[in-house]
């Protein structure tokens, strides 16, 4: 009895050493992809979204980190973009002044991985608060998270959680953009950069 059960103990670790060693669609492990999920914890992989029009297979580990790298640093590039100025509408005329009250940039271009997205703010008494991005296109693949702001007098940084898909890969950062209001002349600027907005804000 002893025997049977000793046995069935070895089969039953062969077995798993088996599984873990077999090749998944994408041409690596499970064990590898643990292994490069731990060295890369802002890429995900999820088998399940695998296409096999498009396909995604690596020979070995060093291949997979090489892709893994050349996307990530295409994600980089793309978000950050120098400062551009939106011109909004006061409710008197282009370039008046504006006064206390909700604004709205919308259909803002030229920002990396948004084909256009547009910001809400509140502005009274040299101040802006309340800001919440929202998006009117990404381009294909992009997903974006809620926002959390922060703000010094007229100035403001808004974060969130960006996500591109790419088949059974994903890959998660936080972008913001920095921004900040004119209401002489009724102007919003803003920058995109990665990584959260950090302890101070210009003033």
């Amino acid at each position: 009895m002893k025997r049977i059960l000793i046995f069935s103990l070895i089969f039953m670790s062969i077995s798993k050493a088996s599984i873990s060693q077999e090749k998944t669609i994408i041409g690596l492990t499970n064990t590898e992809i643990s292994r490069l999920q731990k060295a890369n914890p802002d890429v995900k992989f999820n088998l399940d979204n695998y296409n096999g029009a498009v396909p995604q297979y690596f020979n070995s580990v060093a291949e997979a980190q090489s892709y893994i790298d050349s996307v990530r640093n295409v994600i980089l590039n793309l978000n950050t973009v120098p400062e551009q100025l939106i011109q909004l509408s006061s409710g008197t005329g282009k370039y008046a002044e504006c006064g206390c009250g909700d604004y709205y940039a919308a259909y803002a271009g030229s920002a990396g991985m948004f084909s256009s997205f547009n910001m809400s703010f509140s502005y009274c008494n040299g101040g802006v608060s309340n800001a919440s991005i929202g998006v009117n296109g990404f381009q294909i693949g992009w997903s974006l998270g809620s926002t959390a702001s922060t703000y010094n007098g007229l100035y403001g940084c808004s974060a969130a959680t960006a996500t591109f898909v790419y088949w059974a890969l994903s890959w998660t950062q936080t972008i913001h953009i920095n921004w900040h209001f004119n209401p002489n002349i009724c102007t919003y600027y803003y920058s995109l950069g990665n990584g959260p907005c950090g302890a101070t804000i210009a003033n």
